[in-house]
């Protein structure tokens, strides 16, 4: 099948749904939430002329707690059209992984992010330490 970006409420809610609502924060939910997007939508406007194509998103979680996400398309890359808001987006990614890899090739390019949605997200403030009595 074909993606284009009217496809990704149905990749983020199949991911949330397999992930499991208890066992991540919103905070969380909304970093993952901009991994995913950015990552779609960096594959569908830089490997196809047309915005349409073959994006797969595989996910897995291991007995570590990582989470790793793997986006791959069947593009050739093309470089950025200069718009404004546009090029932030693996700047973006990168900012809320823990770990970020690009792997281009001539049949695709596949990212690979890793994150422990199970703590505090990056953007999250600090909390100060309890008294234990």
């Amino acid at each position: 099948m074909k993606m284009c970006s009217m496809w990704l409420p149905a990749v983020r809610a199949t991911l949330w749904g397999w992930i499991g609502r208890e066992r991540m924060s919103p905070a969380a939910w909304a970093q993952l939430h901009t991994i995913v997007t950015e990552l779609v939508e960096n594959a569908l406007e830089h490997a196809y002329d047309e915005g349409r194509g073959v994006v797969t998103v595989h996910a897995d979680l291991d007995d570590r707690g990582i989470l790793t996400v793997v986006v791959a398309d069947r593009g050739r890359w093309r470089p950025p059209r200069p718009q404004a808001g546009h090029g932030v987006g693996l700047a973006a990614v990168q900012q809320q992984a823990n770990l970020m890899r690009v792997e281009p090739s001539d049949s695709g390019t596949t990212v690979t992010v890793e994150l422990r949605p199970w703590k505090a997200p990056h953007t999250a403030a600090p909390r100060s330490a309890r008294p234990v009595a």
